[in-house]
């Protein structure tokens, strides 16, 4: 309802719609990269970046040694960077600073994701990611969690992934909450 529409109350009587609340913020997008990024989609970061409204990139750690992960943090953070997007690092979270990402995707246990939100917060992002219910998601941001990433985003997941279990959650989560999804 726009700022200047009145509605009526149950007297009949016409009010201003709430001219204080602030917009909701723009819906964006989080980029998630390959468990094992080739040196083609390494190549075209750039171009999938300038593709749409990125707010994050996530990199699988578990999946790469740290020798390669540093190598791979020198290629892509700066490219993250240029686009004002945030880095994630998914799977070793004390690797976090070192490598230089702005934060951390926790698909553990509410335990490992309080513990994560404690070392990194406030001068790194933590996410709550594998949130399969709507309980799990109110866990998470008690927690502290900057944002909940419903579903799994591994490739040949299926379990809680389902389209209309995903949209389901979001549409629920959206307008009660104001941690992003």
């Amino acid at each position: 309802m726009s700022k200047n529409r009145r509605k009526k109350t149950s007297s009949g009587k016409s009010t201003a719609a709430s001219q204080n609340a602030p917009p909701r913020p723009r819906t964006r997008l989080m980029l998630v990269l390959p468990q094992a990024p080739s040196e083609a989609v390494i190549k075209s970061l750039p171009d999938a970046l300038a593709a749409g409204d990125v707010a994050s990139v996530l990199v699988w750690a578990e999946t790469i040694d740290p020798k390669a992960l540093s190598v791979l943090a020198e290629r892509i953070l700066p490219v993250v960077a240029a686009v004002d997007a945030a880095a994630l690092l998914r799977g070793d979270a004390q690797l976090v600073a070192r490598l230089g990402f702005d934060g951390f995707h926790a698909d553990g246990t509410i335990a490992d994701l309080t513990d994560a939100c404690e070392r990194l917060q406030p001068d790194r992002i933590v996410g709550a990611g594998n949130v399969r219910s709507r309980h799990e998601a109110m866990e998470a941001g008690e927690a502290g969690a900057d944002y909940v990433f419903f579903g799994h985003p591994g490739p040949g997941e299926t379990k809680g992934n389902a389209a209309e279990l995903l949209l389901d959650r979001v549409m629920w989560w959206q307008p009660l909450f104001e941690i992003p999804c």
